[in-house]
């Protein structure tokens, strides 16, 4: 599956902005941006490395995760990842491996597309070229390597 699927929430802390609708003069800095973080279940490390390095003092952006921390069982999954994304202000998708072969991380790029919430893929190793999943490429989304301080202004910018 892709991005953790569970409903709890965790918050990590920071300087930031908020708001998808607001312009960048709008924000305040007690609002906390809504990220959900899409990743192969094999780069979970990687994901909660990102949500670490979001509790740095030097990471100048406060953010919510609202991606899923383990999976959703006994039910479909697919509604309670579309409430996630639709109620998220930026989607980061982790790019590893296999992430191109995740079905699930097809489905959150697509549902954050559908409605509108800004996706920004991030390759987690720099070194390797790994597939892209496809609706990265059909949608035309920029991608990054890892590197906190481009993430954190792409979170950052107004959408």
């Amino acid at each position: 599956m892709g991005g953790g699927h569970s409903v709890q929430r965790v918050s990590y802390a920071g300087r930031g902005y908020g708001g998808r609708n607001s312009t960048l003069d709008e924000y305040s800095d007690d609002e906390q941006k809504k990220v959900f973080i899409s990743h192969s279940m094999r780069d979970h490390a990687q994901a909660g490395l990102l949500a670490y390095q979001a509790e740095s003092d030097n990471f100048n952006v406060e953010f919510e995760d609202t991606s899923l921390q383990s999976p959703v069982r006994g039910s479909d999954w697919h509604p309670v990842v579309e409430n996630e994304i639709k109620h998220s202000d930026k989607v980061v998708v982790l790019i590893g491996k296999d992430t191109a072969t995740r079905k699930a991380v097809d489905y959150e790029i697509r549902t954050a597309h559908k409605h509108g919430v800004p996706v920004i893929p991030v390759r987690i190793h720099r070194n390797k070229n790994h597939r892209l999943p496809k609706p990265i490429v059909q949608y035309g989304y920029k991608v990054s390597n890892w590197d906190t301080e481009d993430i954190q202004n792409r979170i950052n910018v107004a959408s």
